[in-house]
């Protein structure tokens, strides 16, 4: 008997057995039975040794020791209940891990006072009860607790989120991991910036307590991988987002540019975008300045090709050229150097100016004319042509079959104030003027002027002009005589050729020669006769006719005088001169 002491249990006689309660559990008793009489005790039997049964222990283990060993394992030591509490012999103990964060509990049992606690959640704080086992598990220790120790996070942080806030600039946000994959304090965020076009990688570090960074001076329009990883003891895995920086001006001019004339008002220009590295964007069109060099005009065009034609340029101008190339943004990027090209001449675009005629003779007139607009020369003037022609009717519709006729005239060097090249011209022009002689009296002229250059001849100049009236130069046409009779004849005649009637014809005057008796008689009749009954002539005489028109401003010459002979007649009779005798 462990505490050696000793109980006494009385019995009446009748009953031969005993129950004996309130032992020790597991403990080993001696039993000796004595019969008592009225007279006194009996010796007692020889003893018997019985254990009672084991029960499950009164106490807790003793002096438990927690510690952790890593992240996943913890380390228990202790002592086994006291002996007189133990009832029974320990077959095992029964170990409950609890951890605080979660409330899962691991369970394991063991037979030895120390053991490991493994496949624990990381940096989790857990509370650890202790049962001996003997027929059951005794009492529960009071917890320990102990937290495993840190290791890297298991999870990604969360709701990781990246925004372009500008072409050079983004901003990251995010949250911590999930609580159970933190694994322990974050210290830090290790976040890598890669630009996709380059490969290059900038890393950046922001505190555990960070939830926001702003990176700058980013390349605009560019892609970026962008990645974040928690950092306890180490790295954790990273959560990835991709983003692209808003588009910028580009920071280039574009390439290549060339430009071709096409005619004398048109170019064709050609050039290339910006290297990929400068256009910042998407190129969403060019900005063409067009810029006169000897014009004042300036003007711009806009393109979402990489060529153009500039129309509507003018003849014989210098242009300048410089291109921009524009994203999105409406931002204009830097022009390019100037590209320039001489465009060739065409011919002038305007008339020459304020043509008059003044008339100084009947047949002589002085036609004089400006030069066309400066601006309109569209080269360097050569020379001025000068066309005149006859219009005979009224309406200026009917124009002589003849052929024009047609003078060249070389522009004097004086014929501008200083220049014949319309870039250094100055103002005021000089007049120009031309001598025509041996015209057609009384006729209307059409006058045409062109201005002249290397290209091509301008717009005609149109002036009408009416000469004066001067007496016929020439005579009129097909004079005839028919002899009627002895004593009579008729004188047939037609106008001037048209070209020599010089005016209107007002009247002709017909001279007839008597040629017998040596006289002549005249006689006028209106311009619209032609022709003339003449009664008593002399009979079987030559007669002479001879014509000539005149108009309101004189007569003309005589035509050539044509002769006829009246018809014999019966004799007269005769005159008795003398009688002789």
């Amino acid at each position: 008997v462990p505490t050696n002491q000793t109980l006494t249990y009385e019995q009446e006689g009748q009953y031969m057995m005993l129950i004996i309660d309130l032992l020790h559990p597991n403990y080993d008793y001696e039993c000796s039975v004595g019969a008592v009489t009225v007279v006194g005790s009996g010796p007692l039997s020889e003893s018997l040794t019985i254990r009672t049964l084991p029960d499950i222990p009164v106490e807790a283990p003793q002096n438990i020791e927690i510690a952790a060993v890593d992240s996943n394992t913890l380390e228990l030591r202790w002592n086994p209940p006291p002996p007189d509490s133990q009832n029974g012999d320990i077959q095992h103990y029964l170990i409950n891990a609890t951890a605080a964060e979660s409330g899962e509990t691991a369970q394991l049992v063991s037979t030895v006072n120390t053991v490991r606690i493994s496949n624990l959640h990381p940096y989790y704080t857990y509370s650890v009860i202790l049962s001996a086992v003997t027929i059951g598990p005794g009492p529960y220790s009071s917890p320990v607790t102990a937290t495993t120790l840190e290791d890297v996070p298991s999870g990604t942080p969360q709701n990781f989120e990246a925004v372009a806030v500008s072409s050079s600039s983004i901003r990251l946000t995010w949250a911590e991991p999930r609580p159970e994959e933190q694994n322990g304090v974050i210290q830090a965020y290790y976040i890598t910036i890669t630009e996709l076009e380059t490969s290059s990688t900038t890393n950046f570090e922001a505190e555990g307590t960070d939830i926001l960074l702003i990176v700058n001076s980013l390349h605009p329009f560019y892609i970026y991988n962008c990645t974040i990883a928690a950092f306890t003891v180490g790295i954790g895995p990273a959560a990835y987002k991709s983003i692209q920086t808003l588009p910028d001006s580009p920071s280039d001019i574009p390439q290549n540019i060339s430009v071709e004339v096409i005619s004398a008002t048109s170019a064709l220009l050609t050039w290339e975008p910006p290297p990929p590295e400068h256009r910042n964007g998407i190129i969403d069109q060019y900005i063409i300045r067009v810029s006169g060099l000897d014009n004042n005009e300036d003007f711009e065009l806009r393109s979402n090709l990489t060529s153009t034609i500039v129309v509507d340029l003018h003849p014989f101008s210098q242009y300048k050229f410089t291109i921009a190339a524009q994203t999105s943004t409406q931002i204009t990027g830097p022009f390019s150097s100037s590209v320039v090209i001489q465009m060739p001449e065409a011919a002038p675009g305007a008339p020459v100016q304020n043509v008059t005629v003044i008339v100084e003779s009947p047949t002589t007139v002085v036609i004089s004319w400006y030069p066309p607009c400066v601006l309109e020369w569209n080269g360097i003037l050569t020379s001025y042509t000068v066309v005149y022609e006859l219009v005979t009717s009224v309406d200026l519709q009917d124009v002589p079959e003849t052929v024009p006729s047609t003078i060249s005239i070389p522009t004097p060097e004086n014929s501008l104030a200083n220049s014949q090249d319309p870039r250094i011209a100055s103002l005021p022009l000089k007049k120009e003027m031309v001598h025509l002689d041996d015209l057609e009296e009384s006729f209307t002229y059409r006058f045409i002027i062109f201005a002249e250059n290397n290209a091509g001849r301008s717009i005609e100049s149109i002036i009408f002009q009416d000469l004066p009236d001067a007496a016929p130069s020439g005579s009129p046409s097909e004079v005839i005589i028919t002899v009627l009779s002895s004593t009579s004849l008729l004188v047939a005649w037609q106008p001037p050729d048209k070209f020599e009637q010089n005016g209107i014809i007002t009247g002709y005057q017909i001279q007839v020669l008597l040629y017998q008796n040596e006289t002549s008689e005249m006689y006028n009749v209106s311009g619209r006769t032609l022709s003339l009954k003449l009664e008593g002539l002399p009979i079987y005489s030559i007669i002479g006719s001879r014509i000539s028109a005149h108009t309101a401003v004189g007569t003309g010459p005589y035509s050539t005088v044509i002769t006829a002979r009246t018809f014999e007649d019966v004799p007269s009779a005769p005159e008795i001169i003398q009688q002789v005798g």
